[in-house]
């Protein structure tokens, strides 16, 4: 075969565009087309849809869920119902501003990432200080937030072990 391409931003906001009217939180299965989209094992929420990766479906929709699998889909929750404002026209505004303005997807970030461990720790989990900051610093976010800032808004939080 031939080499592959990776899409750009403008293409993975072409797909996003693309992806129809705004979901409600459903949960499905990322498309074998989405190989591509740099984020490995991670959840993904494109118009109100949240996305699991390949052959865990089940692990997201069968109950009893697991406390980190509930706070995982909290967090995404909080991606589709800010998404949702302003309908279609909102989410579409919703996805280009995450990718191109890392203030603003460092701020929906920690919107989602608070919900997360609030629901982990009322589940009886812990979120733990370097499993959250090593999370919020990976590759899948595109530089939204440096080590010190990171390290500083976890702190404050002053939730995390």
């Amino acid at each position: 075969g031939g080499a592959r391409v990776k899409p750009s931003r403008a293409a993975l906001l072409v797909v996003l565009l693309a992806a129809g009217c705004v979901g409600r939180g459903d949960v499905r299965e990322r498309p074998a087309e989405w190989e591509e989209i740099p984020c490995g094992n991670c959840l993904v929420t494109v118009y109100g849809t949240i996305y699991v990766p390949p052959g865990r479906l089940a692990e997201f929709t069968t109950p009893p869920l697991a406390p980190a699998t509930e706070a995982l889909l909290a967090h995404e929750m909080v991606h589709v119902e800010r998404q949702r404002d302003g309908g279609a026209a909102g989410a579409a505004m919703w996805h280009a501003r995450y990718f191109y303005d890392r203030a603003f997807r460092w701020g929906e970030e920690r919107v989602a990432y608070e919900r997360e461990i609030e629901v982990l720790r009322q589940r009886g989990g812990v979120a733990r200080r370097a499993d959250v900051l090593e999370a919020v610093l990976s590759p899948i976010y595109a530089g939204m937030a440096g080590r010190e800032e990171a390290g500083k808004w976890l702190d404050g939080l002053g939730i995390i072990r």
